[in-house]
Order: C-alpha cells, then structure tokens, then sequence
C-alpha cells in the first residue's frame, strides 16, 4: 500500500469522529501527457532569426482542499460514493469525449 495512503487511513481510523474528513488541508495534482519539443519544430522562426532552443510540453493542474477519504470497503457510504463517481465517469466520457448519445443501451453499466 502507497504509504500516503496508509496514513491517512491509518490516522482516520484512529479517530472515527473525523468522519473520514482530513483535519488539514490537501495538495492533489494532476498532470497530462508531456514530451520534447524539438527545436526544427520552430519553422517560422529559425529563418528569421536563427535562435531556436528545445523545450517541454506539458500541462498540469494543482488543487487544494480538504479531503473525505472513503476506506471502508464494507460501508454503504463508500459503495454509494463510489458507485456515483463511477456513473458520473462513464456518463461524461460517453457523452462528452466519445459522443455517445444513447438509444440502444437504456441502462447503467452494471
């Protein structure tokens, strides 16, 4: 187990009336697909000026906040959550990344 992860569920079972709610805020980032940037990439301005220099393309988000850690795989919190979190994933990635309007499949994915 990551052992972040096994201190805060380590800390938050030690004290049950937290609620499951980290007394400190949290720092959660999250990043995307990076990679080199070469620099003959720069064709518009090489000719001109002849100054050209590699660089890295990324993208990176940072978020605080303060954390509900959901551990217990046995309670009906934890499943609900987790049950929501999934339904609302596959929702937007159908409908909003692969466009799926729906028709042929009525149902959640079970």
């Amino acid at each position: 187990m990551n052992p972040h992860s096994k201190a805060m569920i380590e800390e938050l079972s030690s004290h049950p009336e937290k609620g499951g709610v980290l007394e400190q805020d949290v720092l959660v980032i999250f990043t995307a697909q990076h990679h080199y940037v070469t620099p003959k990439f720069y064709t518009e301005t090489k000719p001109a000026t002849g100054k050209v220099v590699p660089t890295w393309n990324y993208a990176a988000a940072q978020v605080y906040g303060r954390a509900r850690i959901y551990f217990d795989s046995k309670s009906d919190e934890t499943s609900a959550f987790l049950q929501k979190q999934i339904t609302d994933l596959t929702r937007h990635s159908e409908t909003s990344i692969m466009g799926y309007v729906g028709g042929e499949h009525p149902t959640d994915w079970k």
